[in-house]
């Protein structure tokens, strides 16, 4: 018999593949250079100087300056936006961002719950969360919020997972542990969530 742990974190591998958290900033985002990250600093900087308490404008400095991997006036940006509106989901998700990066879990985790405070409807802070129990080994509250990214979005979720590989694992993990009943439970929760 399998051991349930290793189990569940084959399924959980399937599920968060790619396992990256997302940055927020907007819904449209296209490929850019270096040099297009560099302009937008340069034009987001002239906008704030007419409208410095814009947390929006803060929030986007810092998405450009952690485009660069200046990611100390990334963090530096998003608590600025912070301090011009506390209701803001997005910096806290992309401190919870570098906090990842930092592999400092427990402030990630506290960054992106304060995002899904101010908006219980956002998708990416939901799975970043679920990224960030994964990171942990904390695999039941990972699926939670998992499947609560998907109740939000589908679609964006849908665009991060790879369903093939997920049900490889899935029978595989079936195949050698057929009696277990975590197991059954968890696809039988996935499948249904997949039929919505």
């Amino acid at each position: 018999m399998l051991n349930s742990r290793i189990v569940i974190t084959s399924i959980l591998t399937a599920l968060f593949l790619f396992s990256s958290p997302f940055v927020s900033f907007s819904k449209e985002e296209k490929e850019m250079t270096r040099q297009d990250y560099i302009r937008g600093i340069e034009a987001t900087k002239e906008a704030l100087a007419g409208d410095p308490e814009n947390p929006a404008l803060h929030n986007t400095l810092g998405y450009y300056f952690y485009k660069i991997g200046e990611y100390g006036s990334a963090e530096s940006e998003y608590n600025n936006a912070i301090m011009y509106n506390r209701e803001f989901p997005l910096p806290y998700n992309n401190l919870g961002i570098l906090s990842l990066l930092k592999k400092d879990y427990e402030q990630a985790e506290k960054y992106f719950s304060s995002a899904i405070g101010h908006n219980p409807q956002y998708a990416k802070a939901a799975y970043n969360l679920g990224v960030t129990y994964f990171r942990q080994k904390k695999y039941i509250k990972a699926v939670r919020y998992y499947l609560k990214a998907k109740d939000i979005d589908k679609e964006y979720v849908k665009e991060r997972e790879d369903p093939e590989k997920r049900e490889r694992e899935l029978s595989k993990a079936l195949a050698e542990d057929p009696d277990n009943e975590v197991l059954k439970k968890m696809i039988k929760r996935l499948n249904e969530k997949d039929d919505d």
